[in-house]
């Protein structure tokens, strides 16, 4: 095994000519357009605002429709305070006035003759013949339809969390925080917790329906929601005893696990838990639960399947050797202490629970790589991204750390039936892909490693191992669990982006669906040691920390890897298994389901004489070009062996969750051959598409999944297998050409610390996957004359 090559700087070129937002196309009757936009604004603002108190802001929301991006100083040059987006609106309170200043300014729109030429001036044409329509948001907007459902079922008191809507200021979030508990308080209503983030702001309350009705109608109030109740899949338990396996010693690298308590008691995991803590610290915890261990134990070992089935050297088989964990306790068993059901504890927000723990984690003990099986019961709606889920995304970019998050299961009643009607044994796989089984938040991030679960075994069995003819998987290896949620996600359609083993669903129509199955399921650590060793669950709880030891063994590897690097790598190495190939005709269903496919730990962490990864860990400057060379020998390109191409591109923009462009820029990427690298980055920086190559020097086309696909995603992997002799023209030179191609989100350059720059990491990978051949060596020496002539080059 070999280190990863780095690849040679890149050529730079920044963007001349940035991407512009369509131009609308003006009302043809504007005189109509302003008298139904001041019609609607006039409905708006007709019912008088809600005053509970004095001094709390009194004025109304409302929400624009429009029909090109609109821009935050458009709003602000008349007292329009934005608020927030979502894909279909715009949320703007209205000024002090009520908003008079603005119906002027519709009537002038309305009323004025407009020129042939348009040389009339009226004010905010521009934004005008944008709006669509206008709109109040208010009580029915901010109640989200579980809290509308507990509602109709009961008459209080409630505990729900208020969310705010984001502020320029921690003084700004206070100050709307101070509304939400003057207003609850004199209705009787008690605060919980509260995050005073100006990005993330919220509160717990416990309420009756007066005082929830009174906190619907204030303008501070984005929305209202029940606090999140995390889901475990139920489990059952393998034996083997301590005799039986040899545990080698741990790695130099350290995992945070971010779950129900661990048992450190457990003999394998000796020595192993650095450090736990509570969060919050004064609530009374119970006694833990069997999950935490479940996962700390596949984020310590990484597996335990095929040890167990291993021949034992001196009567025992040896573990991997496994990574040191630092543990967070935020969930504690909602039930008794052997329930794999969990909650948060009733104080704790969870989003700034989840946070403190990070950092404490981070910068108590240096963890860089953290596991998360936490997920929302929910399927993500398409609504603005929680404040779970961009806090996660804000502390990926902030700590340049990774996070491995579960994508979420689907409930799967003991009948088999689906929560949208359907049945686990005769829609699968079609069900995999609906509305109802869309990820569940925080899955949804988009810096974060979401991990679906794919099965790994074909034979339900008893604990004794017997088998029942009439009991089948529904899924069978490397097939997609069907209880895995799908993406897309808050943006990109390629979530989750990796898949692991998390075990099945055993079915038979005498006895239904069952979760729990000895055969299906996956192994790991018992928190009961003293009565078994191990046990067994199914989830994609057990399929993330899978993955998040695999990003441990990366990092322990390369230690000054950044964490897109470390995520571009563990993307690389992903290949689909042959079986959900089979099982999809659509390539968008394949990525949504199982991603990038199924990891593997060699692939990520070690080259090899027949598959070599070259790397880049940098940055770019926003709205720029930058395109990296790379080397194809003559000898991998005549060959008439199956060979591959693959690219990684990750990288960590800053987000905001009420954005409809969740992220602050897009990244993509091409390949090409036979080009001059400086005239392809000028002509990708000044977009000069018409331009571009797209003869046989581009080739793009062969890259899987499409270009289309990956957009969006700030992890792309694209693979273009070669199995034609001719493909790779060594005509067309000994060098490939990756370009990197930036653009930034208009609403970035409003933020407080506008970023210049965005980090990213780059590998790229050559494999000959038939033929026993010196290609690392190949690559290796022509990297090196291609670094002296650099060097010559500069100090020319």
């Amino acid at each position: 095994m070999a280190d990863h090559l780095l690849l040679p700087a890149p050529v730079t070129r920044h963007t001349r000519r940035a991407r512009q937002p369509p131009v609308p196309t003006p009302p043809q009757d504007r005189a109509a357009h302003g008298a139904r936009l001041l019609q609607q604004l006039e409905a708006a603002r007709s019912a008088p605002p809600a005053t509970v108190a004095e001094g709390i802001d009194p004025r109304h929301v409302f929400k624009i429709r429009a029909n090109s991006p609109l821009l935050d100083n458009q709003f602000r040059a008349h007292q329009l305070e934005p608020l927030g987006e979502s894909a279909d609106w715009v949320y703007v309170v209205l000024p002090l006035d009520n908003g008079d200043d603005i119906a002027d300014v519709l009537r002038t729109y309305a009323s004025v003759a407009q020129a042939d030429d348009g040389a009339t001036m009226v004010p905010l044409r521009s934004l005008i013949d944008k709006i669509d329509d206008i709109e109040p948001y208010g009580r029915d907007d901010r109640l989200t339809q579980e809290v509308a459902s507990v509602l109709e079922r009961s008459n209080g008191p409630y505990t729900i969390d208020v969310l705010l809507w984001p502020s320029s200021a921690t003084s700004e979030a206070r100050q709307r925080l101070e509304d939400v508990r003057v207003a609850a308080e004199q209705l009787d209503g008690t605060l919980r917790g509260r995050d005073e983030a100006p990005n993330t702001t919220a509160v717990r309350v416990v309420c009756s329906n007066e005082a929830l009705n009174a906190l619907l109608e204030l303008a501070v109030v984005a929305s209202v929601r029940l606090p999140l109740a995390p889901i475990i899949e139920p489990s059952a338990w393998l034996t083997a005893g301590l005799g039986d396996v040899a545990r080698p010693d741990p790695l130099d690298v350290i995992v945070g696990v971010i779950d129900d308590g661990v048992a450190t008691g457990h003999p394998l995991l000796d020595g192993l838990v650095v450090d736990q803590r509570q969060f919050p610290s004064d609530h009374n915890w119970s006694a833990i639960g069997p999950h935490g261990t479940l996962v700390a134990g596949l984020a310590s070992f990484g597996g335990f399947e095929s040890t167990l089935m291993g021949e034992p050297r001196n009567g025992e088989v040896e573990l991997p050797s496994p990574a040191r964990l630092v543990v967070a306790r935020v969930l504690e068993p909602d039930g008794d202490a052997g329930s794999l059901a969990t909650r948060f504890p009733p104080d704790s927000l969870e989003h700034s629970t989840v946070s403190e723990a990070i950092r404490w984690m981070h910068e108590e003990h240096g963890v860089r790589v953290f596991n998360l099986s936490i997920t929302d019961t929910k399927a993500f709606s398409g609504a603005p991204a929680s404040l779970w889920t961009v806090t996660l995304d804000s502390l990926v970019r902030e700590l340049d750390i990774v996070i491995v998050v579960a994508a979420g299961n689907q409930s799967i009643a003991r009948t088999g039936e689906l929560s949208d009607g359907g049945h686990v044994l005769n829609d699968y796989p079609d069900y995999l892909t609906s509305e109802s089984q869309r990820l569940a938040e925080p899955a949804t991030a988009a810096s974060v490693i979401t991990v679906g679960s794919i099965g790994s075994s074909a034979a339900p069995a008893t604990p004794s191992g017997a088998s029942y003819v009439d009991e089948h998987a529904v899924a069978g290896p490397g097939r997609p669990s069907p209880f895995s949620r799908s993406g897309p996600g808050v943006i990109g359609r390629v979530k989750p982006d990796v898949a692991h083993f998390g075990g099945d669903i055993a079915y038979s129509s005498p006895t239904g669906a069952k979760p729990d199955d000895y055969g299906l399921s996956v192994v790991s650590l018992n928190h009961q040691p003293e009565q078994r060793l191990f046990r067994a669950a199914s989830g994609t709880s057990f399929a993330a920390p899978r993955v998040a030891n695999l990003a441990a063994r990366v990092v322990a590897r390369y230690p000054g890897a950044s964490a897109n690097l470390v995520r571009a790598l563990v993307g690389l190495s992903c290949d689909h298994p042959r079986e959900s190939l089979q099982l999809f005709d659509s390539e968008e269903d394949l990525y949504a389901t199982v991603g990038y496919g199924l990891p593997a730990t060699e692939r990520a962490t070690d080259s090899e004489p027949q598959r070599v990864i070259l790397v880049h860990d940098g940055e770019v400057e926003c709205d720029s070009v930058v395109v990296h060379e790379f080397p194809v020998p003559r000898g991998f390109a005549i060959a008439a062996s199956e060979r591959s191409i693959s690219v990684a591109l990750a990288f960590d923009p800053p987000v905001r969750w009420q954005r409809r462009d969740y992220i602050a820029g897009l990244m993509e990427l091409g390949l090409y051959r036979n080009v001059d690298p400086m005239l392809l980055a000028d002509m990708l920086s000044n977009r000069e598409a018409g331009d571009l190559p797209r003869d046989r020097r581009w080739r793009g086309r062969e890259l899987r999944p499409t270009q289309t696909l990956t957009a969006g995603s700030t992890l792309i992997v694209r693979r273009w297998v070669v199995e034609s002799a001719r493909a790779l023209n060594p005509d067309d030179g000994d060098t490939y050409w990756v370009s990197v191609t930036h653009r930034a989100r208009s609403w970035a350059s409003g933020l407080a610390e506008a970023p210049t720059t965005q980090r990213y990491a780059l590998a790229v990978e050559l494999w000959d996957r038939e033929r026993l051949t010196n290609l690392y060596q190949v690559v290796q020496r022509q990297l090196q004359v291609r670094i002296r002539q650099q060097a010559r080059d500069l100090s020319r």
